[in-house]
């Protein structure tokens, strides 16, 4: 799944309160091998109706069986056991549905058949409906416990079975789900259609799509392969379509082994909250981030777009070929996606700077892991799902971890490592402590002690350098705390990698600081003229040397570090900042330095940490000054790119230009970029392709931002209208940038 900007609010409006493990997990005493699910779905109207058939293993005398049911009525349920039909007494809660037979029942296969019928799900989770464009459609979302919400499961990600589905839907509608076709029957304007066999898999990763969607196919697969949208939105998925056969390529390459499923089609849905979901065979995009327009669309959304495919079909062996055992394993699933999602676009697409545009990211998850509240990567589960709650975790600092490690073990180990993980557990599941033995083997040291360190403790350390004679350096390590707060001693198992130089040649050592301190030869019987501390930007901890070390490390960065680290230097100071270490005149000082570097990412890095520290520095009668102190920073940085797009330009020139715009419009109060983008947002609601599609957004910001009532009341009829999900999304922001109260409070209404 996809990290959207709303989980964190739909996590609390989607998941139900808390209960207890004991008597929330179902137990394994009953296991299903095989589900068919059968379900008569007309988008257009209230509820559904259906049967689904569980063949089931029985391992040991059982008294009940209890499966997964929420919100669902039941009219019918059967058992057929060997030779025999028993009667069943059902119980149910809220989400657990309890069949009691009258007798115990002994070891064996059985079969359960469950009549149910349901209405239509409207907040978006289960199997819901939902309109766009004058039409009805149907769509699933699963993850984490809502299959249960759609029809009668076992919800657990351990319980892994093939699945069968038969829908009968209006002969006009399509239907997608996780396989192909097996059949079609038509009768009186309805068509029923049964598709294949899944392999075997957990009920969230179940998917099915219908209503009047249009489609175009994914060119250069070799299995079948279409991108599916609302009606009339097709044109908009060509983008998506060139980008997966070199995407999915680059994966089997590295995997050493096929894309394991029969299709690969892929689903845009309007508004849809998850962002992406890894359903095989089926996966669920939202159209904002799918349906680009080819001759409009931003380098940062076509970034997104290849990201975000690498990231789901990174799934399609990680979660969904070997699923982690409960939910307390999601960052096994997660973390490697999105470390994996990277490694794939930066190899394919070099142009987007992936790894430098994450840096930032995981900068800001880092300012979060620093603070009293942090809380572990992995930590138990024994209640119903709040996964969504601390989603940051479970991908940024778990993809940084990764990437630390994979350094220390060298490339080729992991690789060999995660590959012998998911040849182990293919179509099964496994646990942390799984592919930490895979990894030792690969590598030949043990790895999974260390590893802990950092997924099942809060926080994260700040090692401390001590130049000292002889060329070595003294390392030490603590829990990084921001000012004021004191937090428990720990320590970690920590790869860390050092880039210095003699004074005339560089080189680069990595090692592992397990303990309270060590000392680390560079230089032998010479000098160290600098270091940094944190080699190409590949690790999870703060640093921290002397403050004459930091001031000429800051001064020569262009000369001596490369735009990863710079903007690792960066985050690192700011979180000095935080912890107190770091004193305001200077970190404001080197962001007006750094605000002149060549490397756009750098200089976005540099609006990051302004955004960031601003608050508590800048007060309602610093306002003049600071915008003085702005534009004297960063307007050298948007004459250098124009405040209008160059032919040939780089992407990252056209990534950068719309937050100098923002910034230098909104806060620095300069004229010239003022009227710039009244005149931009003035021809956009006009007609939106006359303009730049990149800046069009912050343009309609800026001028927002100072805009009256009558100015909120155009662009917010434009938004009722809006064509496409860029337009959209460009109104929308436009609306909450406003700062006249009358129209915050018309926003607040919407």
């Amino acid at each position: 799944m996809l990290r959207s900007v709303t989980i964190a609010v739909l996590s609390l409006l989607c998941l139900a309160p808390s209960a207890r493990a004991e008597g929330y997990r179902l137990g394994t005493a009953v296991t299903p091998t095989y589900q068919f699910v059968d379900m008569k779905i007309d988008p257009s109207q209230k509820g559904y109706s259906g049967l689904t058939r569980i063949v089931l293993r029985i391992d040991e005398p059982a008294d009940v069986i209890r499966l997964h049911a929420e919100e669902i009525e039941i009219t019918k349920t059967r058992l057929d056991g060997p030779n025999v039909t028993i009667p069943l007494k059902l119980d149910r809660d809220k989400t657990v549905v309890t069949l009691r037979p009258p007798r115990t029942l002994p070891p064996g296969s059985y079969s359960l058949r469950i009549d149910f019928r349901n209405e239509f799900n409207r907040r978006a989770v289960g199997l819901y409906k939902m309109e766009a464009g004058g039409d009805a459609y149907a769509f699933t979302q699963f993850e984490a416990i809502d299959a249960r919400k759609a029809f009668p499961c076992f919800d657990e990600p351990s319980f892994k079975q093939p699945f069968q589905l038969r829908l009968t839907v209006r002969e006009s509608d399509e239907a997608v789900t996780n396989m192909p076709v097996a059949w079609t029957s038509r009768e009186g304007g309805w068509k029923t259609i049964e598709f294949a066999r899944t392999p075997p898999m957990p009920v969230y990763l179940v998917a099915l799509a219908v209503g009047p969607m249009d489609s175009v196919p994914v060119e250069g697969l070799d299995i079948p392969g279409r991108i599916y949208t609302p009606r009339g939105q097709a044109k908009l998925a060509s983008i998506g379509a060139t980008m997966v056969a070199p995407i999915l390529a680059w994966q089997e390459r590295w995997f050493r082994t096929k894309y394991p499923y029969e299709k690969l089609d892929f689903i845009a849905i309007p508004e849809y909250w998850p962002g992406a979901m890894e359903h095989p065979g089926a996966v669920t995009f939202a159209d904002g981030i799918m349906l680009l327009d080819p001759d409009r669309a931003s380098p940062d959304a076509r970034r997104r777009l290849a990201q975000i495919i690498a990231h789901e079909l990174a799934h399609m062996w990680f979660g969904d070929l070997v699923t982690m055992q409960w939910w307390d394993e999601l960052w096994l699933n997660e973390s490697f996606a999105d470390w994996f999602g990277d490694k794939t676009t930066e190899a394919l697409y070099p142009e987007f700077q992936v790894q430098l545009a994450e840096l930032q990211k995981i900068q800001n998850i880092m300012f979060a892991d620093a603070r009293a509240s942090a809380e572990a990567i992995r930590k138990p589960v024994d209640g119903d799902v709040d996964l969504l709650g601390d989603v940051g975790l479970a991908y940024d600092k778990g993809k940084a971890v990764l990437s630390m490690w994979e350094r220390w073990l060298g490339e080729e180990n992991f690789r060999r490592g995660v590959n012998a993980y998911l040849h182990e557990h293919v179509w099964g599941n496994a646990r942390a402590h799984d592919l930490f033995t895979a990894l030792s083997t690969a590598a030949g040291q043990p790895v999974g002690e260390a590893m802990t360190t950092f997924l099942d403790q809060p926080g994260m350390p700040l090692v401390a350098l001590t130049t000292l004679d002889g060329g070595r350096v003294a390392l030490t390590q603590r829990r990084l705390a921001n000012a004021g707060t004191a937090l428990p001693a720990q320590s970690w198992s920590i790869p860390v990698s050092l880039r210095y130089s003699n004074g005339t040649s560089q080189a680069t050592k990595t090692v592992l600081l397990d303990g309270a301190s060590r000392e680390v030869e560079l230089v032998p019987g010479g000098n160290v003229a600098w270091i940094m501390p944190l080699a190409d930007a590949t690790g999870y901890y703060r640093w921290n040397v002397d403050h004459d070390a930091m001031l000429a490390l800051a001064a020569n960065a262009q000369r001596d570090l490369n735009a990863a680290e710079r903007i690792a230097f960066l985050g690192n100071l700011r979180a000095l900042l935080d912890a107190g270490l770091v004193h305001g005149d200077d970190y404001f000082r080197a962001l007006r330095a750094f605000g002149g570097d060549p490397e756009p990412r750098v200089v976005d890095a540099v609006i990051g940490g302004l955004q960031n520290a601003t608050p508590a520095f800048v007060h309602d009668d610093l306002d003049d000054e600071y915008a003085a102190w702005l534009r004297a920073t960063l307007r050298p940085a948007l004459d250098r790119i124009g405040i209008d797009r160059r032919e040939g330009e780089a992407q990252t020139a056209s990534i950068l230009r719309p937050d100098l715009i923002r910034l230098l419009g909104m806060r620095g109060g300069d004229r010239e970029v003022i009227a710039w983008s009244s005149e931009q947002a003035e021809r956009f609601m006009t007609d939106p392709h006359s303009v730049e599609p990149s800046t069009a957004a912050a343009a309609l910001a800026v001028t927002a931002r100072r805009g009256d009532e009558a100015l909120f009341d155009a662009i917010a009829a434009r938004l009722a209208t809006a064509k496409t999900p860029a337009e959209r999304s460009a109104y929308l922001g436009a609306l909450g940038a406003f700062r006249a109260a009358p129209s915050r409070r018309k926003a607040l209404a919407l």
